[in-house]
């Protein structure tokens, strides 16, 4: 039998400045730091094959959100970076798109559901992963 296992972690760290702020809404832009760590195994009968891969990469991007009536707000949000290439051993590329809703029943707790796609290209020496997810996706807030 064929096994495979993917595992693919980010830990994103940034800072959001909003340009523009009313009681309706705001733009802003994102600066973000990620830590990408991917690791995928591919086992058969006839061979086995793994690959892992790692990087830290620079994010810029924008948010912006809407309240069409007081609970709810309407979220668009985009980040990513494709990194100059100053080494031929190094290449990193990516795009975060997140448009998404929440609906506040009270002040600490809320739905949220929405679309997001998120495409990684990493590329450390040998090393290659290239990752495309997009779907939709519900969850839940709380506030305190």
């Amino acid at each position: 039998p064929v096994q495979s296992t993917f595992d693919w972690k980010v830990l994103r760290v940034g800072y959001e400045y909003d340009v523009i702020y009313t009681d309706r809404g705001f733009f802003g832009i994102l600066i973000e730091g990620r830590y990408t760590q991917m690791n995928a195994s591919l086992k058969s009968p006839v061979n086995n094959e793994f690959t892992r891969a790692k990087a830290p990469l620079p994010s810029l991007g924008a948010v912006a959100r809407v309240y069409p009536i007081r609970n709810l707000s309407i979220t668009a949000e985009a980040s990513g970076l494709r990194l100059p290439n100053i080494d031929d051993k190094y290449e990193a590329n990516y795009l975060d798109v997140d448009v998404y809703g929440t609906f506040n029943f009270t002040r600490n707790f809320g739905v949220q559901g929405g679309w997001r796609r998120m495409n990684t290209y990493l590329r450390v020496e040998s090393d290659i992963g290239d990752i495309k997810f997009q779907g939709f996706w519900f969850g839940g807030t709380i506030r305190y």
